[in-house]
């Protein structure tokens, strides 16, 4: 842990600006949450300087079994509190002693609790989604959206329709040879929405390398050209006496490297043509044998180097195609996806001069986002506009295991994770664990606990955890006999 990273103390951390609670599987996240809960609606070290209302309190998450869990929990705890202040028994809970101990009003802290426990089914808790259309269907004139906008969930279907559609009109009408090279990428339309569909719904995306002006009739032409010249120029003989390994792909298949060169059909995909190229072809000569060069070879390059410059022109052209006409469909058909729910309420509070931020901010001026290492780009985006550039006061905290990250779950984003740690005011962490043998933690702790484990310390540090005391005795049993835990 170095020294930007500091052992949570949920009593008296601080409640205002960007907060990062990291938080490994089985550390208290959840309790974590509740008991932050609690001290907002007692108003205990609130930035606001006053109990907040439980509907003013915003607790996202991902799934909408876990925002039911997490109503559940919060409802728990806050008849766990009343419990506590009404009887004065803490059950030697120390979070709810402190909380009673230190009470300038106890009678007025248990009608704050009755109050939220009453209106427990007014608390802001919503998946991200359901936060976001909940926001565009109330603010219609500060986000821009329509009035009478339905939310489409099956976004899937939208890109099936829009695939079949740009596999019809674009891949199928390209010249024979290029639309060869089209259909080795995207064989049919349900592969070629399967392969955009990571990059559709991920909000702000560029592809890399960019797009070029090459015309795709000179990769055609250079490959003809190449194919007449082998022939004419009897690259096969030269080659053949140019000291090439004969145990090698170059040596060994120059007579079916002929054989093509007489076939009409160019076939850009056949590996033949990475074969006889300059930079393989050099890679095979002998000890001490001179370097070949001939220009067919050097022409055979330009055709490889055409085939992928065509490749990434082609990806370009399906993802904007395909792209446009999922957005026609929704225009036709008044719809919104999933994912527009996102990208819209982002370019909503974007908007230069937009007062949505502010007006999501005042009416919810603190948000507790669980699982923030599964955010993408444009989520984050979102809650950074919101509640980490404005005047008024608001917070923003966020609760996440970073390790998780990397494994994208639900398109998350491991780089958007380690900006968000990297803006964090301050960084939290749980480092107790509750839930395993002290064996185990023990054993994870030492196969991780390693420099440069997930190649990142700074951004992406592995925090040894400890066993809860009253789990000290517990121990990992495999049909019945004590097992050593790896």
């Amino acid at each position: 842990m170095n020294s930007d990273d500091i052992i949570i103390n949920p009593m008296t951390m601080d409640l205002n600006n960007g907060q990062l609670i990291e938080a490994s599987a089985g550390t208290g996240k959840t309790y974590t949450i509740t008991n932050l809960c609690l001290r907002l609606l007692l108003g205990r070290g609130s930035p606001w300087q006053r109990p907040l209302a439980i509907n003013e309190i915003l607790i996202l998450t991902f799934t909408i079994a876990a925002t039911a869990e997490l109503k559940h929990r919060v409802a728990k705890r806050i008849e766990e509190a009343r419990h506590s202040f009404r009887s004065g028994d803490d059950k030697g809970d120390e979070f709810l002693s402190y909380l009673r101990k230190t009470s300038s009003n106890t009678s007025t802290d248990l009608k704050l609790l009755t109050a939220a426990s009453q209106l427990i089914d007014e608390a802001s808790i919503f998946t991200i989604h359901g936060f976001c259309a909940r926001v565009l269907g109330e603010q219609t004139f500060e986000s821009g959206t329509l009035f009478d906008q339905e939310v489409n969930t099956e976004q899937e279907h939208l890109l099936k329709l829009a695939a079949e559609d740009c596999f019809r009109t674009e891949i199928m009408t390209l010249q024979e040879d290029i639309r060869q090279v089209a259909l080795a990428l995207w064989p049919s339309p349900a592969i070629l929405a399967k392969k955009l569909s990571p990059l559709l719904f991920r909000g702000e995306l560029q592809i890399f390398p960019p797009k070029t002006l090459d015309n795709v009739h000179t990769v055609v032409s250079q490959a003809l050209e190449a194919k007449r010249r082998w022939l004419d120029e009897n690259v096969e003989d030269f080659l053949a006496r140019a000291g090439l390994n004969k145990g090698r792909n170059p040596y060994l298949r120059l007579n079916q490297m002929s054989e093509f060169c007489r076939e009409k059909s160019l076939d850009l995909n056949n590996e033949l043509w990475k074969i006889y190229s300059a930079e393989t072809v050099t890679k095979t000569i002998k000890k001490g044998s001179a370097l070949p060069k001939h220009p067919v070879l050097d022409l055979i390059n330009k055709v490889l180097i055409g085939v992928k410059t065509t490749k990434t022109n082609l990806w370009h052209e399906v993802f904007a195609t395909v792209g446009n006409l999922m957005q026609a469909h929704k225009d036709t058909w008044n719809k919104m996806t999933m994912n527009d729910l996102l990208t819209t309420l982002a370019d909503a509070v974007s908007r230069p001069s937009s007062t949505l931020p502010d007006a999501i901010a005042d009416r919810w001026p603190i948000a507790l986002i669980d699982e923030y290492q599964d955010t993408d780009i444009t989520q984050n985006q979102i809650f950074s506009r919101i509640y980490q550039s404005g005047k008024n006061a608001r917070a923003l905290l966020m609760i996440g295991d970073p390790k998780q990250a990397i494994y994208s779950f639900r398109g998350a984003d491991v780089y958007t994770y380690i900006n968000a740690r990297r803006s964090a005011n301050k960084r939290h962490n749980l480092v107790v664990n509750w839930r395993s043998s002290p064996t185990l933690i023990r054993a994870t702790n030492f196969l991780f606990q390693k420099p440069g484990i997930f190649g990142n310390d700074a951004d992406m540090p592995f925090l040894p955890v400890t066993p809860a005391p009253i789990n000290a005795k517990m121990k990992m049993l495999v049909r019945g006999e004590q097992s050593t835990p790896y």
